[in-house]
């Protein structure tokens, strides 16, 4: 087939996807005003805006998402993925040469009655220099936002701590030129998330 057949194909395949994710992006952050929604739709809104972007990035971009099935049905407040996604690309992968890569996994662990849920966002981009990834856990662990580093993970970060508590919440790991990984902290009890959450 000649090539200008090929793109045209491939650009067609990519207006399918990027229609199809964009609905599915959409449907999900409004989800009828809904605060809280199950692990498997933010999962989905986090796929949909990867797909998005891997189309525009193409080569430069590829993700893996790795949640057992086990914890799809449990509830969190939404769109508290989408937004780590998004500072890894802008502020890691955008930032260094050859293939970008984001897994998204998960690591229970607790003991006794109260189960804690990490769900991890980790990047092969530029990382974060250790004087500049010390003042940003301090920032989020005080529960403050830096103005100058953008609103996107200090939301997040805020509203975890409004909605569970000042013991729940985001944190950062890097290594300066290799990897960055943001840890989101919830509280799962019975199975079900929100039931931590005070009406």
């Amino acid at each position: 087939m000649p090539s200008r057949g090929r793109r045209l194909i491939r650009g067609a395949e990519e207006i399918s996807i990027l229609s199809n994710s964009l609905g599915k992006f959409f449907r999900i952050s409004l989800s009828k005003g809904a605060e809280i929604i199950t692990l498997r739709e933010e999962i989905e809104h986090v796929t949909s805006y990867l797909d998005i972007q891997r189309i525009r990035y193409h080569s430069k971009l590829n993700y893996q998402i790795e949640v057992g099935e086990q914890w799809l049905d449990i509830r969190v407040i939404k769109l508290i993925l989408q937004p780590l996604a998004e500072n890894s690309i802008y502020h890691g992968i955008k930032e260094k040469k050859g293939e970008g890569l984001i897994r998204i996994y998960e690591e229970p662990w607790g003991e006794g009655a109260q189960k804690i849920l990490k769900l991890i966002v980790w990047d092969n981009g530029a990382g974060i220099p250790e004087d500049k990834l010390r003042i940003l856990n301090e920032t989020l662990k005080k529960g403050v936002t830096d103005r100058l580093e953008g609103y996107g993970i200090y939301n997040v970060n805020e509203r975890l701590r409004l909605f569970y508590g000042e013991n729940y919440g985001l944190q950062f790991e890097s290594v300066e030129g290799q990897w960055t990984k943001a840890i989101l902290t919830l509280p799962v009890t019975d199975g079900e998330v929100d039931s931590c959450i005070e009406s």
